[in-house]
C-alpha cells in the first residue's frame, strides 16, 4: 500500500494504492498500530489545515476487514477533529462491503466526494 497526498483548496486528497487487508496492515509483530500506513494516514490527518479529507479508492485492488477497520478508526480521527471524510471512485464492490451487514454502512459516514462539497 502506497499513499500520496495533495491540497486542492479547502480538501486534503489523499490517494491509496495497493490493497487495504490484513497483510499490509498488520506487521510482523501482530499490531496495527505501529504499522507505517497507519502512521502516515494520522499524521496527515492530525497535521493537515484542511476542512475536509477526500479518500481516493482509484488504485485500491482489495480490502478485506482490517481495511474497513483502519478506515473506521481514521474516520475516528477525523471526526475528532471536525474533519469529515469523503470517498472518490468507491467502486461498487468496495460500496457493498461498506455495507456491514445491511446494519452499518460506511458510505453514511463517508459520502461520495462531489466537487461542490
Amino acid at each position: 500500500m502506497q499513499i500520496k497526498s495533495s491540497v486542492k483548496n479547502d480538501s486534503l486528497f489523499i490517494s491509496l494504492d495497493g490493497s487495504l487487508d490484513e497483510l499490509s496492515l498488520v506487521n510482523k509483530t501482530c499490531t496495527i498500530i505501529t504499522n507505517p500506513i497507519v502512521e502516515t494516514m494520522n499524521n496527515l490527518i492530525n497535521k493537515t489545515k484542511a476542512r475536509k479529507i477526500v479518500l481516493d479508492f482509484s488504485k485500491v485492488h482489495s480490502m478485506d476487514d482490517f481495511g474497513i477497520g483502519f478506515l473506521i478508526g481514521r474516520y475516528k480521527k477525523a471526526k475528532d477533529r471536525n474533519i469529515p471524510i469523503y470517498t472518490l471512485n468507491l467502486s461498487k464492490d468496495f460500496e457493498e462491503l461498506f455495507d456491514i451487514k445491511g446494519k452499518f454502512n460506511l458510505c453514511d459516514f463517508m459520502p461520495k466526494f462531489q466537487e461542490n462539497d
